[in-house]
């Protein structure tokens, strides 16, 4: 975790406004700043392991690699490291 990545995991999004200025943000760092990117391998993976993840990305400064699954009617979702 880092500055330029996230220094904080979401257990999950209390609102659909919350998740939506998160994956704002979340836009941003991967397109403006590029400091995040999407992990197309660890979805793929994870999505044949049947575990409900929807993206993985990975912070290219400290290199932390992050779980997103997306709220869904009343799912959450979260947003958390993928080692502690």
């Amino acid at each position: 975790m880092c500055k330029d990545c996230y220094l904080v995991e979401s257990e999950g999004f209390e609102s659909q406004k919350q998740f939506q200025e998160f994956d704002l943000d979340l836009l941003k760092k991967i397109h403006n700043t590029k400091t995040m990117e999407r992990m197309e391998d660890f979805s793929k993976l994870y999505k044949q392991l049947r575990i409900n993840l929807s993206e993985t990305y990975k912070c290219k400064v400290c290199n932390e690699i992050w779980h997103l699954s997306v709220p869904s009617g009343s799912w959450i979702g979260f947003f958390k490291k993928a080692t502690t």
